[in-house]
């Protein structure tokens, strides 16, 4: 019945190996018109897709300035940097604007994407900081879960992004 289908949602969660979900999500970028973004667009570039709870936050502004402080790397890496919330468009321009990010961020309003993906802890927390390294074939190498650290986040995301660029 539809009602034990929405009960064991979370064990249909992506895994390390499985291709990312094709999806669309309104998209934010610095200087530009909002669009809408499809993930195939970036095939052939390693994806930082990372998942946060919310705009100009501490432990979020934290991530966002991390990537920003490393995007000459991702850059040499051949990696595109996406971060992902509930935010709206309006949030994302202040928050974008304030710390100068140079990536774009995606709208996920109603959750649907995270709530897709599923949590790698099992957890239907649908707020978590999550990051998804996918190869340019659209193929998830390797998922940081919501109980590591920025650091962890930072760190896991600058060392996948550049194995992958090796790798070619």
């Amino acid at each position: 019945d539809e009602g034990d289908k929405d009960m064991d949602k979370q064990a249909g969660l992506v895994k390390v190996g499985d291709a990312m979900p094709e999806f669309t999500l309104p998209l934010f970028e610095r200087g530009k018109e909002l669009r809408d973004f499809t993930l195939s667009e970036a095939r052939g570039r390693t994806v930082v897709l990372y998942f946060y709870p919310m705009d100009d936050t501490p432990a979020c502004t934290k991530q966002a300035c991390g990537l920003r402080d490393s995007v000459a790397d991702y850059a040499k890496f051949n990696a595109m940097i996406l971060g992902v919330s509930r935010n709206d468009a309006a949030s994302h321009a202040a928050f974008i604007e304030k710390y100068s990010l140079p990536f774009a961020l995606l709208i996920d309003a109603e959750g649907q994407l995270r709530e897709q993906l599923g949590n790698p802890d099992g957890s239907t927390e649908l707020i978590s900081r999550i990051t998804y390294i996918i190869d340019g074939t659209g193929v998830i190498r390797h998922i940081v879960g919501a109980g590591a650290s920025v650091e962890d986040h930072l760190a896991e995301s600058h060392e996948w992004a550049e194995k992958l660029s090796e790798a070619k």
